[in-house]
């Protein structure tokens, strides 16, 4: 199978996007791209929207009409079927979802938004959506309520350990063409390491962690 599957001319450049990462995912390491879950239904879309407070996101709709996330909780894996995140499915993310909801951070929080001014200086926030987790907590995921100077939608990383939060991206389609690039540069290969039999740590840099390969591209680039 090649590392990158065709395109469609019906599909919009989202959809692209993650078939490419699905395509290199299979050639790669296909014990991961097993891990991904069949499409979500309309059914299962409406349940995620009744149940959160933000407006619905028609980009995350698009992508688990693609796959509705992955079984890393079912699974032996430690890592998951995006970058080693685990790409969450709609129960998973309303799980998660309910656990930062549960969570009240005292009035003297201290964080901070790169750039500044477009995240909110808060630990939690009703409208920030987890989309991929690693096994400690911390996300990836949309902001549906930005600062001022943020956009609605800016994919920011949140977390136990994630004070110092960025916009890691403007759109969920910037930010998988992101890392379509690094796909395409080579760099992800480069990152495969086999940690045990049948183990593999991947990502952006080898035996690194995405939101800090991340961050670091957004700093050398600012």
């Amino acid at each position: 199978m090649n590392a990158v599957e065709p395109q469609s001319n019906n599909t919009t450049p989202l959809q692209n996007y993650w078939t490419e990462y699905r395509g290199w995912l299979q050639s790669k390491l296909p014990m991961y791209a097993e891990l991904l879950n069949p499409p979500a239904t309309a059914k299962q879309l409406k349940a995620l929207w009744d149940k959160l407070p933000t407006e619905p996101s028609e980009e995350l709709n698009m992508l688990y009409t693609m796959n509705n996330g992955d079984s890393l909780s079912t699974s032996d894996s430690h890592s998951g079927s995006f970058m080693g995140f685990e790409f969450l499915s709609i129960d998973r993310l309303l799980q998660e979802y309910a656990l930062w909801m549960d969570v009240r951070p005292s009035s003297g929080y201290r964080g901070s938004s790169f750039p500044e001014g477009h995240i909110k200086i808060q630990y939690t926030n009703p409208h920030w959506i987890p989309l991929f987790i690693d096994s400690s907590g911390n996300c990836i995921g949309i902001d549906g309520d930005p600062d001022a100077k943020g956009r609605k939608g800016q994919i920011i990383n949140f977390g136990r350990d994630e004070d110092e939060k960025f916009v890691l991206a403007p759109s969920l389609e910037v930010f998988l063409e992101c890392i379509i690039g690094e796909v395409h540069s080579g760099a992800c290969d480069k990152a495969i390491v086999e940690e045990d039999r049948d183990e593999y740590s991947y990502g952006l840099r080898p035996q690194s962690h995405l939101i800090d390969d991340l961050k670091r591209m957004l700093m050398n680039a600012a």
